[in-house]
């Protein structure tokens, strides 16, 4: 109708060569009740009703800010999605409480352990080394993991030894052929704490270690640890103080 407000939708489903991708809009709201994340995963649970297991290829669920409620909604279908490369959860906790936020995480990642994910992407979720933690079992459980993104989450030196112990548990050498983790709190600690990680990646090619308060021997560690990284492409330690 004319001058009708349309509201957009909140959903995005698109079909690609090697399976569709499913994303949220960007709006930054809340999904608190159980209905509300009914109502917003529809078509994922659509696809599992139809046994189209292996419909999706990449989910999007960044944007929106779920409770522990909506989370377990969504937990519920993850496992039954067969298939999916790329899970992008990030900035999916914003104005949660800690213990809240804590909860999604933990849930989601129990849920997603099995995937057989090659890209994860948990950026903007500002909970540290409790975030981290309340991740393990994502990180531990998909074994073939090429691509982690960690940027702005608040991590500091605790957080990078959680990374490296996660990946790393899957066995040496690790599958991670790009990294990120900009805009976080490492220092020199954490840049340390990240090296076995690094030594143990020699299919890394892509690596953002930029503004995380790194000083000259953090920076040292990081381009020794390296080494050992013979296919790398581009390498960012912007914004860090190395000294001369």
């Amino acid at each position: 109708r004319k001058g009708e407000k349309r509201e957009r939708p909140t959903v995005s489903v698109l079909a690609m060569s090697s399976g569709s991708s499913f994303a949220l809009k960007e709006e930054r709201k809340k999904v608190e009740t159980k209905e509300a994340a009914q109502a917003l995963f529809k078509s994922l649970q659509e696809a599992i009703d139809s046994k189209e297991f292996t419909k999706f290829s990449s989910l999007k669920f960044s944007g929106m800010s779920f409770s522990y409620e909506a989370a377990k909604v969504l937990a519920e279908l993850l496992p039954e999605l067969k298939g999916v490369d790329v899970l992008d959860v990030s900035d999916i906790i914003a104005g949660q409480e800690t213990e809240e936020a804590r909860k999604v995480l933990k849930v989601l990642s129990g849920a997603a352990k099995d995937m057989g994910l090659t890209s994860v992407l948990m950026n903007e979720n500002a909970l540290g080394s409790n975030g981290i933690a309340a991740s393990e079992d994502l990180l531990k459980g998909n074994k073939n993991i090429k691509e982690l993104s960690f940027n702005d989450c608040g991590l500091e030196s605790e957080a990078g030894k959680l990374i490296s112990e996660y990946i790393l548990s899957n066995g040496k050498p690790s599958k991670i052929e790009k990294f990120q983790i900009f805009n976080n709190c490492l220092t020199s600690a954490g840049a340390i704490t990240l090296c076995p990680l690094f030594e143990n990646s020699p299919l890394l090619a892509d690596i953002r270690v930029s503004s995380t308060r790194i000083s000259r021997e953090g920076g040292e560690a990081i381009a020794m640890a390296m080494v050992k990284c013979r296919n790398l492409v581009n390498v960012d330690l912007s914004d860090n103080s190395f000294g001369k």
